[in-house]
C-alpha cells in the first residue's frame, strides 16, 4: 500500500481518516478499516476525532466491538456529536 510508504511522522488524522474511509467505501473491506483504526490508536500523537469515529462505526458489524467503540466515544466526549450520532442511524 502507498499508505505504508508514508513516514509515520507525516501521517496525521486526515491521512488516517482518508485511508480508513477508502477501506470502507472503495474496497468494502471493513476488517481492514478496523485494523487501520487500531493501528492509528497506537500512535501517541494521533487521536480519533468525530470523523474517525463516524467512519469506524459504519464499518463495525460486531456488537461487542461496537460497545467498545461506544465507550471510547463517551470517554472522548463525542457522545452528543451530531456527526457520530448520524453515523449510528
Amino acid at each position: 500500500l502507498l499508505f505504508d510508504n508514508i513516514n509515520n511522522k507525516d501521517k496525521d488524522i486526515i491521512t488516517w481518516n482518508s485511508i480508513i474511509k477508502g477501506s470502507t467505501e472503495n474496497n468494502n473491506n471493513n476488517n481492514e478499516a478496523i485494523k487501520l483504526f487500531n493501528e492509528m490508536k497506537k500512535h501517541k500523537n494521533i487521536k480519533p476525532n468525530e470523523i474517525t469515529y463516524s467512519l469506524i462505526v459504519k464499518a463495525i458489524n460486531n456488537l461487542e466491538i461496537l460497545k467498545e467503540i461506544h465507550n471510547e466515544i463517551k470517554n472522548n466526549n463525542y457522545e452528543n456529536n451530531v456527526i457520530i450520532q448520524t453515523s449510528l442511524i
